[in-house]
């Protein structure tokens, strides 16, 4: 039997696709939940629990067509299912941070702001094989939306009867994905195992998946030098920066650009954040090339360092720089080197002069 082990540094918070937000709950609905449609680490697109669908001329009409899956207790999945689960995200009074996702669905907002009913937003299943969803204005991204954890469905049914069927293992946690939820001792371990009733498809998946949770990198660390876990370093463990150097000359270490940006919140109404031109030499002072060398990063990801909320590996190759009104307060990619910042910090600040900075405390950043 094909065993896939890993481990992960904190318990999911949550099972329940309409509520969790955290990488670690995201990857287990992930193995036990689908939508519609499916993303590829290729970032190709492909369908999933529908096995067809029509757009209107205009595009903001599209009608899916679901496949005869069904749940893990054998019963149909149903455009029903999706119709309240993505409407129980949109109730004013429903605990989700996704519903801004379904944004660009008619009256979605609206609907969780609790101006209109939830019988007013876009999303209508016609019978139990065709979901019908009406976008307020054309979406080009839709598709990679609808991969998204929070447009996998749950068992409508199964839910209302059971209200706390995420909360432990047993025949009352209603799968549609590839894999079923075996085991979970809380804080200690999560087993997954292959769902036989998933649909079929040629994506291969190992047998069973054990997620171990430490918290500890270097007790992960360890764990992987003696072969109790297949992989370290993907989203749900970290590498001890130190032991990179040793690593690299045993083990094959993948790198790649990661789609995310860090910033800094500022109060701006308290001395000296208060001034522009501090807070725009505060931007030209970070050395961001150091910061994400001495993350781990090798010198080619060093060099993507944001400059902007738009991460630079999901902007088109060879796009230009847009930094937009505002932006430039971070300054061209490659600021961090000690000589022009100095000077740049010092001119951005004495142009103009900064009034209210005398006897101001000193501030360090620390990383």
């Amino acid at each position: 039997m094909s065993v896939l082990r890993l481990n992960m540094k904190t318990e999911p918070k949550t099972m329940d696709p309409r509520k969790g937000v955290d990488r670690y709950s995201m990857q287990m609905h992930f193995l036990f939940f689908e939508g519609l449609v499916k993303a590829y680490p290729d970032q190709s697109m492909k369908l999933a629990q529908a096995k067809s669908y029509e757009v209107s001329e205009d595009k903001l009409t599209y009608t899916f067509h679901l496949r005869d899956t069904v749940w893990s207790n054998n019963t149909p999945v149903t455009a029903y299912d999706f119709e309240q689960t993505w409407k129980d995200i949109l109730r004013s009074d429903f605990p989700s941070m996704s519903a801004s996702l379904f944004s660009s669905i008619k009256n979605a907002d609206a609907a969780k702001q609790g101006l209109v009913s939830l019988d007013e937003v876009g999303i209508k299943a016609i019978d139990a094989k065709t979901l019908v969803i009406t976008l307020g204005i054309p979406n080009p991204y839709l598709f990679k939306l609808l991969s998204f954890s929070a447009f996998f469905p749950v068992n409508i049914e199964n839910d209302r009867k059971n209200p706390h069927w995420p909360e432990k293992v047993g025949p009352n946690f209603l799968c549609n994905g590839p894999y079923l939820l075996e085991k979970w001792i809380p804080s200690n371990q999560v087993v997954a195992k292959r769902n036989p009733q998933y649909r079929k498809t040629e994506d291969l998946h190992p047998e069973k998946i054990i997620f171990n949770i430490v918290e500890n990198d270097a007790i992960t660390l360890e764990m992987f030098e003696k072969g109790l876990v297949d992989v370290i370093g993907d989203c749900l463990t970290s590498i001890p920066l130190e032991a990179l150097p040793d690593l690299e000359k045993k083990w094959s270490i993948s790198r790649a650009p990661k789609p995310s940006s860090l910033f800094i919140n500022l109060n701006t109404d308290k001395v000296p954040f208060n001034n522009s031109k501090i807070r725009r030499a505060l931007g030209l002072a970070i050395n961001r090339r150091e910061l994400i060398e001495i993350s781990g990063m090798d010198q080619n990801q060093a060099n993507l360092s944001a400059t902007s909320m738009i991460p630079p590996c999901l902007k088109e190759k060879g796009a230009p720089l847009d930094l937009g009104k505002g932006g430039e307060i971070f300054g061209p990619p490659n600021v961090g080197e000690k000589a022009p910042i100095e000077k740049s910090c010092w001119s951005v600040v004495t142009k103009d002069g900064a009034p209210g900075l005398k006897g101001c405390a000193e501030h360090s950043l620390l990383y």
